[in-house]
């Protein structure tokens, strides 16, 4: 499934890479985040510790006029983090888990050029992402009132991770112009989940965001017209 998919957005990708109008290529670090409060709930405390990692994207952009451009992402992320909850009522609860994964996301892409030069660019983006690989393990105490045996076990819970997630998202990204077609690109993301990457004791949803900073290159792509049957370039 996922190699389709990766065939057919390399494939439409090629297919208008001779009309217009820009495509690039960033790399840089991501980072999960979450929120001061768990919104999906709130019964418990809960505490957390993230790491970065690597992320790549590769975009294809269409110039709709103006300032305007639409167009589709392909990006690769990795999760790494801690998330350990709390119960404090009678009986006692706690439950942690370590979890790494890393995901394939295809998305489109609405982007508009700020300004007469369109040196910021303002992007918002939705995605689907599909499971690469997956780790996860949980750690769980249970403290219990009179009469009743405390437990703590460990085990590995790598099949609470969900293989398809989607997510909604907004960027900037400032662009450095080296000459009439490259450009060297800065792009500071953040996305959230509107599903969740992973569960704990088939109650708590997890669902982080994502905040990444890249740098990459655009090049801008020329338009070819067919003049007495000869291929020309035409400039924007």
């Amino acid at each position: 499934m996922k190699p389709t998919i990766l065939i057919i957005l390399l494939s439409f990708l090629s297919h208008y890479s001779f009309s217009q109008n820009r495509i690039g290529l960033e790399a840089g670090i991501g980072e999960a985040t979450f929120s001061p409060v768990n919104f999906f709930n709130s019964d418990y405390d809960y505490q957390h510790t993230s790491r970065p990692d690597f992320t790549i994207n590769l975009s294809y952009l269409r110039k709709i006029g103006g300032h305007g451009y639409i167009g589709a992402k392909m990006y690769f992320e990795k999760y790494s983090f801690n998330y350990e909850q709390d119960d404090y009522s009678s009986p006692a609860y706690f439950a942690g888990i370590v979890h790494k994964s890393s995901y394939l996301f295809f998305a489109p892409v609405a982007d508009v050029g700020l300004g007469r030069r369109q040196v910021l660019h303002m992007y918002f983006t939705g995605g689907v992402g599909f499971l690469l690989n997956g780790y996860q393990k949980t750690h769980e105490t249970f403290e219990p009132g009179y009469f009743q045996r405390y437990s703590d076990t460990t085990f590995i819970s790598s099949g609470d991770i969900d293989h398809v997630v989607s997510r909604m998202g907004f960027g900037l990204i400032e662009h450095i112009r080296l000459n009439k077609l490259w450009h060297i690109t800065i792009n500071e993301g953040f996305t959230f989940m509107l599903t969740d990457l992973t569960i704990i004791k088939n109650i708590t949803e997890v669902r982080p965001g994502y905040l990444s900073l890249q740098v990459g290159l655009m090049r801008k792509l020329k338009p070819k017209t067919i003049d007495k049957g000869k291929t020309v370039e035409k400039e924007k």
